[in-house]
């Protein structure tokens, strides 16, 4: 299974402080990156429209792909939000191609 690595510099504050050095993408896992103690998932079998789900123990937040809407979040501030949307965006072609290929 090809495994792609990501060197990240960010610093997310807040409620968790979570410095990232290395984002790890699995291709078709439902779990595709893991961001400190943030994993990003795709659920399979999920609904339109397309969005990744941001998940911890002390956070739940899903987020739309494409449009960027915040659909709901828990345990993250504004700065950290935008800062993880920011990351998001510039992944998007990955995220998105892997939200079809789990939902073929």
């Amino acid at each position: 299974m090809l495994a792609l690595f990501f060197p990240i510099l960010s610093i997310f504050e807040g409620p968790i402080d979570i410095y990232i050095q290395y984002l790890y993408i699995v291709p078709m896992s439902p779990r595709l990156a893991k961001l400190g103690n943030l994993e990003i998932w795709i659920y399979t079998r999920d609904h339109n429209p397309p969005h990744v789900h941001i998940k911890s123990p002390d956070v739940d937040t899903k987020i739309e792909l494409g449009t960027w809407k915040v659909v709901y979040s828990r345990g993250l501030n504004a700065k950290s939000l935008k800062k993880l949307v920011e990351f998001l965006k510039s992944i998007e072609s990955d995220l998105t191609e892997a939200w079809h290929e789990i939902h073929k």
